[in-house]
């Protein structure tokens, strides 16, 4: 066998976890397609030199690379890189076509599964220009979506906010969450398996840190640092106690052996068994479907814990600083607290707010958060009047809600 040379590349924190999945003895002739082609020589550092990484990895394993993009020019400029690496082989093929339309044709023309799917085609700017790249890069994985494997990556790129997700991903990582996919890495990339399988392997390779754990780190260091005004060092002390205790929770409650995707569990005994049905009922009420009972219950038991004790540190220090900042009292704090915050909980805990202000269920977080984030955008200033107008956040959620708007 040939001995291939692999290239310089950046985005070294999720390619070094694409590297140890493709690489690893689970993965044999893998596929990958990726949208947006590497064309500048010389720039691995700035740019990731991704095509060249990615042609390293299929043909050590015996795959295959398929990178589109609509420039001509960037095929002459990538088949250069690649050969400077002596990776442009026939396993490698430089498409030069509109991104959306060449996932539309896949199936009929190529026909073959996707193991790794990478999104970084259409540039992030401002205005309109950000909003095609976000509407483009969510069309695009809509396109292929079908056409992904059981075992499956998706890579994308750009990402300058990873609490709202602004960049590449705004829209299209909210419907992967959606749709089920596992979170590996969030950071400037942000890598989302098919399965736990992946997550698994990583979490066996010496050479990687615990993705979940990464993840966490990644996620909530921020936040922690700005409701505490703390250090990235403390928050990261922090997060461990936090994670420390939730896991000692775990044990204690018997939770931290259950089994993987539970949400499909639940929903397959929900006629079978009149307690599942009973619990369901009153979340289903609340406008829960089945993909949002899913999506919430196939989350690790730690994924969800930890969500709700992050939901309930911003909440506690989001009061605090009313309280502090504007002087007011309790009654006045939590008044305009509910109209800045969901709160999510147990429907039925009337011990707080009552009637429509009462907590909503976890299981719409996600379609909430898609929501949210969709309304927050310039040029909707109407949807704030209305919040402002409603007795809470929460009330205005369920209202729309009922409207089929969620």
């Amino acid at each position: 066998m040939k001995n291939f040379v692999m290239p310089p590349y950046g985005r070294e924190e999720t390619f070094d976890l694409v590297k140890d999945i493709l690489l690893s003895d689970e993965y044999n002739n893998p596929v990958v397609l990726e949208i947006g082609m590497t064309r500048t020589p010389g720039n691995w550092l700035g740019d990731g030199y991704s095509t060249p990484f990615f042609g390293y990895l299929i043909n050590v394993k015996e795959g295959e690379l398929y990178s589109v993009d609509i420039e001509p020019s960037a095929k002459s400029s990538c088949e250069g890189i690649l050969k400077e690496y002596g990776l442009y082989t026939d396993r490698v093929h430089l498409c030069i076509e509109d991104g959306i339309t060449f996932l539309k044709r896949w199936k009929k023309d190529i026909g073959k599964t996707v193991d790794l799917l990478y999104l970084d085609r259409w540039d992030y700017g401002t205005g309109d220009a950000a909003k095609i790249s976000e509407e483009c890069h969510l069309q695009a994985f809509q396109a292929i979506e079908n056409d992904l494997s059981d075992r499956s990556l998706v890579l994308i790129d750009d990402i300058h906010d990873i609490q709202t997700f602004r960049g590449k991903g705004r829209l299209v990582i909210p419907y992967l969450m959606a749709k089920g996919y596992k979170t590996v890495h969030l950071g400037y990339q942000c890598l989302f398996s098919k399965n736990e399988v992946n997550r698994e392997l990583l979490s066996r390779t010496s050479s990687s840190v615990n993705p979940l754990e990464a993840q966490f780190e990644t996620m909530y260091i921020p936040v922690l640092q700005r409701i505490f005004g703390i250090s990235p060092g403390q928050a990261k002390k922090r997060l461990a106690d936090i994670l420390s205790t939730i896991k000692a929770e775990a044990s204690k409650e018997g939770t931290a052996e259950l089994p993987q995707k539970l949400g499909d569990v639940i929903l397959s005994k929900e006629t079978s068994d009149a307690r599942i049905r009973s619990e369901l009922s009153k979340v289903r009420e609340e406008g829960a479907r089945n993909e949002d009972i899913r999506w919430w219950w196939n989350l690790c038991d730690l994924e969800r814990r930890m969500t709700m004790k992050m939901h309930s540190l911003v909440i506690s220090a989001s009061f605090e600083n009313l309280q502090k900042s504007m002087q007011l009292s309790r009654k006045e704090a939590f008044g305009m607290l509910r109209k800045k915050h969901i709160m999510f909980g147990n429907p039925q805990d009337s011990s707080f707010s009552s009637g429509k202000d009462r907590p909503l269920p976890y299981e719409l977080l996600n379609r909430i958060g898609i929501f949210l984030n969709k309304v927050s955008q310039p040029g909707m200033e109407d949807v704030q009047s209305k919040i402002n107008s409603s007795s809470s956040l929460n009330s205005f959620i369920r209202q729309e809600i009922r409207k089929g708007n969620i």
